[in-house]
């Protein structure tokens, strides 16, 4: 009897909703073009946001299938080519270096660009007065390869107090792909892969937390 009893409890446990696990569960934006979920925190918290700021961070990024070091990975891929024919490494260490600047810039275009539709707090790339916005991006770039001509990121996105970087507010993860479709267009495709990350982070806060709609 007293076992049928704790069977009985359980399952009435198991049909009780934990807000958090929920939370965590339902809060993924998920397309053909990647996945954007929250890993921890609580985004609520960034109701009151008036505007982001955005920093790279790239010093866990891995470069090609074999998960290589991005240093590594670009020195071996140089001298390979450079063998095949010379310059061409040169010339693809110049178009790496070249494309890399874009990553930031492109994720904050296609985040602002869903940010301006849905009236968004945007990314903001001016530092208005001394304080700045409240609260602050971190993109940790994790992953990045090609797979049949299309480029793969997996990437990290923590966001925290500006005043207070300790205080992690939310954390993210993605997957992301894309072909050049962006309104610039690269040697490679790699920042398209960027520019689909931020678009979908900001179809996830229209759903789930600003809800402009």
């Amino acid at each position: 009897m007293k076992f049928n009893y704790l069977i009985l409890l359980l399952l009435i446990l198991l049909q009780i909703p934990t807000p958090g696990f929920s939370q965590k569960q339902k809060m993924k934006w998920a397309s053909s073009d990647g996945t954007v979920r929250l890993i921890s925190g609580d985004p609520d918290k960034l109701t009151d946001a008036k505007s982001f700021s955005a920093i790279f961070n790239a010093a866990t990024l891995k470069l090609g299938m074999n998960q290589e070091a991005d240093t590594v990975y670009i020195k071996k891929k140089v001298q390979e080519l450079n063998k095949k024919k010379s310059g061409k490494g040169d010339d693809f260490q110049k178009e790496w270096e070249n494309t890399r600047t874009y990553f930031l810039p492109e994720f904050i275009d296609g985040y602002n660009t869903q940010a301006t539709k849905f009236l968004l707090p945007l990314i903001d790339t001016v530092k208005n007065g001394i304080s700045g916005p409240k609260y602050a991006m971190v993109l940790h770039p994790d992953l990045l390869y090609y797979n049949q001509g299309t480029p793969m990121l997996y990437m990290r996105l923590d966001i925290f107090s500006s005043q207070d970087r300790k205080d992690t507010i939310a954390e993210f993860s993605f997957e992301a792909l894309g072909t050049n479709s962006t309104k610039h267009h690269y040697p490679n495709y790699n920042p398209a892969a960027f520019n689909k990350a931020g678009d979908i982070l900001g179809k996830l806060f229209e759903k789930y937390i600003f809800k402009t709609r």
